[in-house]
Protein backbone atom coordinates (compact mmCIF):
# COMPACT_ATOMS: atom_id res chain seq x y z
CA UNK A 1 0.00 0.00 0.00
CA UNK A 2 1.31 3.30 -0.43
CA UNK A 3 0.35 7.40 -0.94
CA UNK A 4 -2.58 7.42 -3.41
CA UNK A 5 -1.01 9.68 -5.40
CA UNK A 6 -3.49 9.34 -8.48
CA UNK A 7 -6.30 11.29 -6.12
CA UNK A 8 -5.37 14.76 -7.08
CA UNK A 9 -7.56 15.43 -3.80
CA UNK A 10 -5.23 13.81 -1.98
CA UNK A 11 -4.08 14.88 1.65
CA UNK A 12 -1.79 14.31 4.00
CA UNK A 13 -0.67 15.08 7.24
CA UNK A 14 2.85 14.45 7.88
CA UNK A 15 3.37 14.00 12.06
CA UNK A 16 6.59 14.39 12.88
CA UNK A 17 7.90 16.36 9.51
CA UNK A 18 11.68 16.88 10.33
CA UNK A 19 12.86 18.73 7.67
CA UNK A 20 10.69 17.68 5.24
CA UNK A 21 11.97 14.97 3.10
CA UNK A 22 8.72 12.52 3.47
CA UNK A 23 6.75 16.14 2.40
CA UNK A 24 8.45 16.84 -0.25
CA UNK A 25 8.78 12.98 -1.99
CA UNK A 26 4.60 13.15 -1.54
CA UNK A 27 4.46 16.42 -3.06
CA UNK A 28 6.81 15.15 -6.59
CA UNK A 29 4.11 12.16 -6.23
CA UNK A 30 0.98 14.74 -6.54
CA UNK A 31 -0.56 14.78 -3.23
CA UNK A 32 -2.29 17.85 -3.25
CA UNK A 33 -2.07 19.09 0.41
CA UNK A 34 0.36 18.20 2.96
CA UNK A 35 0.38 19.70 6.57
CA UNK A 36 3.17 19.16 8.83
CA UNK A 37 3.68 19.20 12.18
CA UNK A 38 7.60 19.72 13.60
CA UNK A 39 8.30 21.19 17.05
CA UNK A 40 11.84 21.84 16.86
CA UNK A 41 12.61 24.97 16.31
CA UNK A 42 15.96 24.21 13.98
CA UNK A 43 14.06 21.26 12.02
CA UNK A 44 11.11 23.52 11.84
CA UNK A 45 13.46 26.58 9.86
CA UNK A 46 15.05 23.75 7.64
CA UNK A 47 11.44 22.66 7.01
CA UNK A 48 10.23 25.66 6.01
CA UNK A 49 13.15 26.20 3.75
CA UNK A 50 12.91 23.15 2.06
CA UNK A 51 9.40 23.13 0.85
CA UNK A 52 9.05 27.34 0.28
CA UNK A 53 7.75 26.80 -3.11
CA UNK A 54 5.01 24.25 -1.79
CA UNK A 55 4.05 26.84 0.94
CA UNK A 56 3.84 29.47 -1.58
CA UNK A 57 1.67 27.46 -3.62
CA UNK A 58 -0.64 26.69 -0.79
CA UNK A 59 0.14 23.14 -0.92
CA UNK A 60 2.00 23.15 2.24
CA UNK A 61 1.10 24.27 5.81
CA UNK A 62 3.88 23.61 8.40
CA UNK A 63 2.30 23.94 12.01
CA UNK A 64 5.14 24.46 14.69
CA UNK A 65 3.51 21.88 16.95
CA UNK A 66 4.13 18.58 18.33
CA UNK A 67 1.38 16.26 18.12
CA UNK A 68 -0.02 15.24 21.65
CA UNK A 69 -3.69 14.17 23.75
CA UNK A 70 -3.93 17.44 24.53
CA UNK A 71 -3.18 21.02 24.28
CA UNK A 72 -0.46 22.44 26.30
CA UNK A 73 3.04 23.77 26.77
CA UNK A 74 5.26 20.02 27.15
CA UNK A 75 9.00 19.19 27.55
CA UNK A 76 10.98 19.35 24.67
CA UNK A 77 14.31 17.97 24.32
CA UNK A 78 16.91 19.09 21.43
CA UNK A 79 20.60 18.76 22.73
CA UNK A 80 20.73 15.95 20.36
CA UNK A 81 23.19 17.43 18.27
CA UNK A 82 24.44 14.81 15.85
CA UNK A 83 20.88 13.70 15.53
CA UNK A 84 18.28 16.48 15.15
CA UNK A 85 15.70 14.17 14.03
CA UNK A 86 15.60 12.60 17.50
CA UNK A 87 14.68 15.83 19.37
CA UNK A 88 11.47 14.28 21.60
CA UNK A 89 9.37 15.33 23.73
CA UNK A 90 10.68 14.33 27.83
CA UNK A 91 7.44 14.12 30.16
CA UNK A 92 9.97 14.21 33.29
CA UNK A 93 10.08 17.88 32.34
CA UNK A 94 13.96 17.28 31.99
CA UNK A 95 14.20 18.90 27.97
CA UNK A 96 15.92 22.00 27.65
CA UNK A 97 12.76 24.10 26.13
CA UNK A 98 9.20 24.02 26.07
CA UNK A 99 7.27 23.25 23.06
CA UNK A 100 3.29 24.05 22.72
CA UNK A 101 1.44 20.60 21.73
CA UNK A 102 -1.63 19.79 20.41
CA UNK A 103 -4.37 16.96 19.20
CA UNK A 104 -4.80 15.67 15.45
CA UNK A 105 -8.15 15.87 16.43
CA UNK A 106 -8.11 19.82 17.63
CA UNK A 107 -6.14 20.95 14.86
CA UNK A 108 -8.27 18.89 12.23
CA UNK A 109 -11.50 20.92 13.45
CA UNK A 110 -9.95 24.10 13.20
CA UNK A 111 -8.96 23.85 9.70
CA UNK A 112 -12.49 22.20 8.86
CA UNK A 113 -10.74 19.38 6.46
CA UNK A 114 -12.98 17.24 4.57
CA UNK A 115 -10.52 14.60 4.20
CA UNK A 116 -7.78 13.01 5.10
CA UNK A 117 -5.93 10.35 3.04
CA UNK A 118 -2.27 9.41 4.86
CA UNK A 119 -1.16 9.96 8.25
CA UNK A 120 2.77 9.44 8.07
CA UNK A 121 4.00 9.42 11.87
CA UNK A 122 7.45 9.28 13.00
CA UNK A 123 7.27 11.36 16.80
CA UNK A 124 9.77 9.83 18.39
CA UNK A 125 7.89 7.66 21.57
CA UNK A 126 4.43 9.67 21.43
CA UNK A 127 2.63 7.25 19.19
CA UNK A 128 0.57 6.42 21.94
CA UNK A 129 -0.64 9.86 23.04
CA UNK A 130 -1.06 11.01 19.42
CA UNK A 131 -3.28 8.65 18.51
CA UNK A 132 -5.12 9.04 21.66
CA UNK A 133 -5.66 12.46 20.57
CA UNK A 134 -6.72 11.72 17.02
CA UNK A 135 -9.63 8.77 17.67
CA UNK A 136 -11.94 10.63 15.97
CA UNK A 137 -9.74 12.06 12.71
CA UNK A 138 -9.03 7.99 12.43
CA UNK A 139 -12.59 6.90 12.66
CA UNK A 140 -13.94 9.75 10.52
CA UNK A 141 -11.55 9.46 7.41
CA UNK A 142 -10.07 6.16 7.58
CA UNK A 143 -7.39 7.21 6.31
CA UNK A 144 -4.02 5.14 5.67
CA UNK A 145 -1.31 5.39 8.45
CA UNK A 146 2.44 4.64 8.51
CA UNK A 147 3.99 4.35 12.12
CA UNK A 148 7.40 4.14 13.55
CA UNK A 149 7.13 2.28 16.61
CA UNK A 150 11.30 2.24 17.82
CA UNK A 151 11.70 4.97 19.84
CA UNK A 152 10.38 3.71 23.49
CA UNK A 153 11.59 1.92 26.26
CA UNK A 154 10.12 -1.56 24.98
CA UNK A 155 10.06 -1.09 21.29
CA UNK A 156 7.95 -4.56 21.34
CA UNK A 157 5.38 -3.84 23.64
CA UNK A 158 4.65 0.13 22.46
CA UNK A 159 4.39 -1.64 18.47
CA UNK A 160 1.39 -3.97 19.96
CA UNK A 161 -0.14 -0.82 21.95
CA UNK A 162 -0.35 0.96 18.63
CA UNK A 163 -2.03 -2.07 16.69
CA UNK A 164 -4.40 -2.62 19.51
CA UNK A 165 -5.22 1.24 19.25
CA UNK A 166 -5.75 1.58 15.69
CA UNK A 167 -7.72 -1.74 15.26
CA UNK A 168 -9.94 -0.64 18.49
CA UNK A 169 -10.60 2.30 16.44
CA UNK A 170 -12.07 0.51 13.59
CA UNK A 171 -11.71 -3.01 13.18
CA UNK A 172 -12.18 -2.89 9.29
CA UNK A 173 -8.39 -1.69 9.14
CA UNK A 174 -5.32 -4.14 8.43
CA UNK A 175 -1.45 -4.11 8.66
CA UNK A 176 1.41 -4.89 7.34
CA UNK A 177 4.99 -4.56 8.88
CA UNK A 178 7.40 -2.44 7.11
CA UNK A 179 10.38 -3.05 9.24
CA UNK A 180 11.57 -5.70 11.14
CA UNK A 181 14.71 -6.24 13.73
CA UNK A 182 15.62 -8.77 16.17
CA UNK A 183 15.22 -7.28 19.25
CA UNK A 184 15.40 -8.05 23.45
CA UNK A 185 12.66 -6.67 25.17
CA UNK A 186 11.65 -6.12 28.42
CA UNK A 187 8.35 -7.66 28.55
CA UNK A 188 9.04 -10.26 26.07
CA UNK A 189 12.75 -11.28 25.80
CA UNK A 190 14.23 -12.14 22.25
CA UNK A 191 11.86 -11.37 19.79
CA UNK A 192 11.17 -9.84 16.11
CA UNK A 193 10.11 -6.50 17.01
CA UNK A 194 7.86 -3.97 14.22
CA UNK A 195 9.88 -0.60 13.88
CA UNK A 196 7.45 0.72 11.29
CA UNK A 197 3.95 -0.48 10.44
CA UNK A 198 1.72 0.63 7.76
CA UNK A 199 -2.26 0.25 8.66
CA UNK A 200 -4.86 0.34 5.76
CA UNK A 201 -8.77 -0.09 5.61
CA UNK A 202 -9.57 -2.56 2.55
Amino acid sequence: MAVRHSDAGCTLLDAGANIGVFARWALLGGVRRVICFEPSPQNADCLRRNLAVGMRNHRVQVIQKGLWDSTKGISFRTTIPNNPGAHHIVEDGSGDLTIPVTSLDEICAELDLERIDYIKMDVEGAEQQVLAGASKTISCFHPQLCVATEHTADLFFNAQAVVSQIMGLNAGYRYRVNEVHGYVSPSRGSVLTPYSILFYCE
